[in-house]
């Protein structure tokens, strides 16, 4: 059995593979490992095919995954053409030779913006033009969508824009491009949290034990048990109401794809409309933004039960399931103020 390569020796090995088979582009083209800074702080070893060209934006891709494969599996060559695939597939989706061309006149249609932790971001953020949030631990970053599901993030010195300039592109592209979607999630907020997961699990389980009896007993006639399977849904849905306030029902709030879908919040007049349903429902426009993740915000109105010290237990709560840091927003609390019709940080 052959003996595998370390880490920094494989990703030197299929740098030197990509070069060989893409050598026809010459010095137009460079494929090099990098350091990524990620967010909230983490790295990343990625490799990078960069494109000399003006105008050229350089793809990316992780390199732990593939080694990974690689320390399974001793057949690497399957591996490297695997990579050099999606490299020559995504040049030939481009229909570019040599480039990720991004043309001026399409530039100020493609930029958009992001939201993230600008605490847990510094590094990130003294690297790319980006917009602090007044008064929150958030800031916007800007990014290019290449073509769907690719999209890059703009870096200091990219391109011949101001900050401002970036800032007005994108506030006019990203509600069109990553449209808000907006619902009840028909939960109580108690229910992301550990203390009423506990009691909701116990329903559930308590009223599945019941469909499984009346299932193995059931004749399929109008019997006992066909009642009781009949109306197990009923009986689970009241069980579960009894245990929630209707102030208390959390609303779901994200854009369409459902990934950094928090960005909403940063959307012109979308605070203003959330207002206007709460004061619909409730009687008052408050409400608080609960930092599910990155990728979606949990809506509470201010007429909720719970006291604001309850509320950031639960979204420390959550952050602690959250199955990696880099898809934590915050772990602050932020509340929106009908009179003000602004967003505070709740300290």
């Amino acid at each position: 059995m052959s003996t595998k390569m370390n880490f920094k020796d494989f990703e030197n090995e299929v740098i030197r593979e990509l070069d060989e088979r893409f050598c026809l582009y010459g010095s137009s083209m460079s494929i090099l490992g990098v350091t990524v800074q990620s967010y909230n702080g983490e790295e990343e070893e990625k490799i990078k095919v960069k494109f000399e060209e003006e105008g050229g934006v350089p793809f990316e891709f992780s390199v732990h995954p593939i080694y990974e494969l690689y320390m399974k599996d001793e057949n690497y060559d399957i591996h490297i053409d695997n990579i050099a695939k999606c490299i020559k597939m995504e040049l030939e989706t481009l229909n570019i030779s040599n480039c990720f061309k991004v043309e001026k006149q399409d530039f100020e249609d493609k930029v958009f913006f992001r939201l993230i932790n600008a605490e847990h971001n510094k590094d990130l953020l003294s690297q790319v033009p980006h917009r602090r949030i007044e008064g929150l631990d958030l800031a916007l970053t800007y990014h290019l969508v290449i073509w769907i599901n690719k999209t890059v993030i703009i870096k200091n010195g990219d391109y011949e824009y101001s900050e401002e300039e970036l800032y007005s592109m994108a506030v006019k592209n990203t509600p069109v491009l990553f449209a808000e979607k907006w619902g009840s999630t028909g939960r109580n907020i108690k229910s992301y949290g550990h203390d009423n997961d506990g009691f909701i699990n116990s329903v559930d389980r308590y009223l599945n034990e019941i469909e499984k009896i009346a299932n193995n007993f059931s004749t399929g006639q109008s019997d006992g048990y066909s009642w009781i399977l009949r109306n197990c849904a009923a009986m689970r849905e009241e069980c579960l109401s009894e245990a929630t306030s209707s102030t208390d029902i959390a609303y779901i709030l994200s854009n369409e794809y459902g990934v950094y879908g928090s960005t909403v919040i940063a959307y012109p007049g979308c605070l203003e409309k959330i207002s206007e349903k709460m004061k619909a429902i409730y009687g008052k426009g408050g409400f608080y933004v609960i930092p599910k993740s990155i990728d979606e915000l949990l809506i509470l109105s201010e007429t909720t039960t719970l006291s604001e010290k309850e509320i950031c237990k639960i979204i420390a709560e959550i952050n602690e399931i959250t199955f990696s840091e880099n898809e934590v927003l915050s772990y602050n609390l932020y509340r929106y103020r009908e009179n003000e019709r602004r967003l505070e940080l709740v300290r």
